[in-house]
């Protein structure tokens, strides 16, 4: 099992391009980044949709699936991993 921390600002980064809101409450459920240079600019996501990208992208640098968090345009393909769990 892999633990992302409980302090890992998943709901307020952008799964595009890292840039984070860090005013964003909890009363907030739409995330809009507002990074001119992204790709999701000014496009509104569910906060949970955007922090489950956000997840999956740091268990993925935590077991060495890649470097660092992922950084990018997105997809709307899921991705799919085969891992040895033995």
């Amino acid at each position: 099992m892999i633990k992302v921390d409980r302090f890992f600002p998943s709901s307020k980064t952008c799964h595009g391009c890292g840039w984070t809101w860090d005013e964003m409450s909890l009363k907030d459920r739409i995330f809009v980044c507002q990074n001119p240079s992204c790709s999701y600019v000014h496009v509104p996501q569910d906060r949970d949709h955007n922090a489950g990208h956000n997840v999956l992208q740091e268990a993925l640098r935590l077991i060495g699936l890649v470097d660092q968090a992922v950084s990018g345009t997105g997809s709307d393909e899921d991705a799919n991993l085969a891992v040895d769990a033995g």
